[in-house]
Order: C-alpha cells, then structure tokens, then sequence
C-alpha cells in the first residue's frame, strides 16, 4: 500500500486502495467483534461523509445527518470503488482550489448548527477516516480470506511516526 497519506484525499485513496484488494466476500463480511458493521458499511459511512462536505461546501452548509446510506454502495465493493473514484475526480479538484479558511456550518445535531471552516472539516475527514479504517482492518482480520492487511492501517500520522522512530532505534 502507498506511503501513508495524511490529506483527506489520500485517506480516501487508502480506503479504495484497502478494499480494492479483497474480495467480495470479505466486502460483506459481518463479524461478532462488530455486531451489525461489516466493510461495505464502513466504507459506505466514509464515503458519505465525502459526500456530504462536498456538496455542503457549495451551500456553505454541511450536514452530515443527510446521508444517503446507500445500499449499494454498502453492498458492492465496484460501487464503492466507482464513488472514491468519482470524489477524485470531480469533487476533490473543486474543493482544493478553495482557501481552507472558507466559513461553513455543520449541523451538531437535529435543530443546532456551529461555525467551522473547510480546513477544520477536510482535518475531521480525514480524521474520521484513519477511525473507520481501523474498524475495517478488525473485520478484515477476522476473515479467512482477506488477503494480506497492512499492519499500519488505521493508524494516526503521528502514531506511525512514533512506531517508524521506535523501529528505527
């Protein structure tokens, strides 16, 4: 897998490289350790939060309650990958060029919004990402036949720093 990659768009290219390496099955694979979770829905989660920043960015509002919860995206490994793609291409080249102290509002819950900035929700993307990675290398640990999981997955930057200089010593 490439170097670690810190922004949220390389997280979101470490999602798709990940699940762009197992099978189906272990795509859909439910585990006791995470009763009701399995990758796709993971994967699912992630991408949809992409997507509602994305397009809140234009609103200046972002809401991450207005999830699609999109099965197929869930269900499909090629669906999923298809999305990461889509993000790469057609939402990431317009996001960048914004300054990352652009004003947003992101709804805290059913009737409250607060002020944020692009910079500070790309950080909590990207954040929340390495989070829901580490819940997928658990469910793909769990099954027999997911293939080889970097052992690094899921990790801050700054507890692989730690773990490389450890190593190093």
């Amino acid at each position: 897998m490439a170097e670690i990659a810190t922004s949220p768009l390389g997280r979101l290219r470490q999602l798709g490289e990940l699940i762009g390496g197992i099978s189906p099955a272990a795509y859909r694979h439910r585990c006791g350790l995470l009763p009701g979770g399995t990758v796709g829905s993971h994967v699912r989660h992630c991408i949809e939060f992409y997507q509602c920043l994305f397009h809140g960015v234009e609103a200046g509002e972002v809401d991450y309650d207005a999830r699609q919860r999109d099965p197929e995206i869930e269900s499909a490994r090629e669906a999923a990958l298809r999305e990461i793609r889509r993000i790469e291409s057609c939402d990431w080249p317009r996001v960048e060029s914004l300054s990352r102290d652009t004003p947003l509002r992101v709804r805290e819950s059913a009737d409250a919004w607060h002020a944020s900035s692009l910079g500070r929700e790309l950080g909590f993307a990207a954040s929340h990402t390495v989070h829901h990675l580490a819940l997928i290398a658990v469910l793909l640990r769990d099954h027999d036949d997911a293939g080889e999981i970097p052992e690094q997955i899921g990790f801050a930057p700054s507890t692989t720093r730690h773990v490389n200089r450890q190593s190093d010593d």
